[in-house]
């Protein structure tokens, strides 16, 4: 049996919703602003900034009539969620590569 640390997990479930859908995240962000957790706060500014990419470049590859650059975005969009959902099921704050530290600025003010 694994003993947890005081204090061990705490935020974690917030972490999680965030990763549902984007209203996921926008219910974790308001589950958070009363009683704020960092934890919870780091993924859900990571949760909403990939989420946000999902929305910009689907507007952007419609334009594309090409189903290598529609597969390789869908591919990358569910890489990064998945690094990040794994991450948060184990308790790791980890920036996804390359866009990660630019979500954490971005969305700094929002949780």
């Amino acid at each position: 049996m694994e003993i947890k640390k005081e204090g061990e997990g705490k935020g974690k479930g917030k972490a999680l919703i965030a990763h549902l859908t984007i209203i996921g995240c926008l219910i974790a962000l308001f589950m958070n602003k009363e009683k704020q957790n960092e934890f919870a706060s780091f993924y859900i500014r990571q949760t909403l900034g990939i989420h946000l990419y999902w929305l910009i470049f689907t507007v952007l590859v419609t334009g594309f009539d090409s189903w290598l650059a529609s597969m390789g975005f869908y591919l990358s969009y569910v890489i990064l969620w998945f690094y990040s959902f794994i991450n948060a099921i184990q308790y790791k704050k980890q920036e996804i590569p390359v866009i990660g530290l630019y979500f954490q600025k971005w969305f700094k003010q929002l949780a």
